[in-house]
């Protein structure tokens, strides 16, 4: 699983949407700067990490970077892939969870929803680095 999460975490740099064959998309969702006028702030403007679990289709692009790493075809990428997607259902099913490292949590609710919650830190963009929040 871990693998799987630096996969998306990759992708998620250059790419809005990151869909798990099986599972779901995660999407990425622009949030622009703001000033909070009661702290006299001003917060840079950052990316959060949603996910969708109606995004199931596979569109190649988790499977090109398997593809990429292990130096192998597509079906044996996509073979990879599912076993990792098995591993997540798994876990989901026996523990209720899923850590995705620096991406966030998938929960399993006894009602069968999946829910995710991302982490804080939000995800690192390239075009937005190195922005940080300042006083006025």
């Amino acid at each position: 699983m871990i693998e799987l999460a630096q996969h998306i975490e990759v992708l998620l740099l250059e790419n809005d949407c990151v869909i798990v064959p099986g599972l779901g998309g995660f999407v990425a969702h622009y949030t622009p700067a703001m000033r909070v006028a009661e702290e006299n702030v001003f917060l840079p403007p950052t990316r959060i990490i949603g996910f969708n679990p109606q995004l199931k289709m596979n569109d190649g692009l988790l499977v090109q970077s398997y593809m990429a790493v292990y130096d192998t075809d597509f079906s044996d990428a996509t073979r990879i892939v599912e076993k990792e997607v098995a591993h997540i259902f798994t876990a989901l099913h026996e523990e209720g969870k899923v850590d995705l490292p620096n991406i966030g949590e998938l929960r399993y609710s006894i009602h069968g929803i999946y829910d995710f919650v991302p982490y804080d830190h939000k995800i690192t963009t390239p075009y937005l680095y190195g922005l940080d929040s300042f006083e006025m």
